[in-house]
């Protein structure tokens, strides 16, 4: 259950990471009059997975079970790394000497 947990929270942090970061390019769009698109986005469109980074569009057509495989494979990834900055900050600052 613990591990449902932590994933959950990485999810939301993510989450709103995002939507932080398309809201304040949002307002710079809206001050310098361009249009740059959104800084991370992932959308479902005609059967193709759309993901949007920096404004640049990344279309990817694949079925729905190579979705799901690949999107364990990232949660995965990204649960290593975030274990692997866990230890780190361990090892830094809650080393006893």
């Amino acid at each position: 259950m613990a591990r449902i947990d932590r994933l959950f929270v990485i999810i939301v942090i993510v989450l709103l990471v995002a939507m932080g970061l398309n809201i304040s390019n949002y307002g710079i769009n809206q001050l310098t009059m361009e249009d740059r698109g959104a800084v991370i986005d992932v959308e479902v469109d005609e059967g193709k997975l759309v993901f949007t980074f920096l404004g640049s569009d990344y279309a990817i057509k694949v079925d729905k079970q190579e979705i799901v495989s690949s999107l364990k494979e990232i949660i995965y990834r990204v649960e290593k790394h975030f274990y692997r900055i866990r230890h780190i900050f361990e090892v830094v600052f809650l080393y006893d000497i």
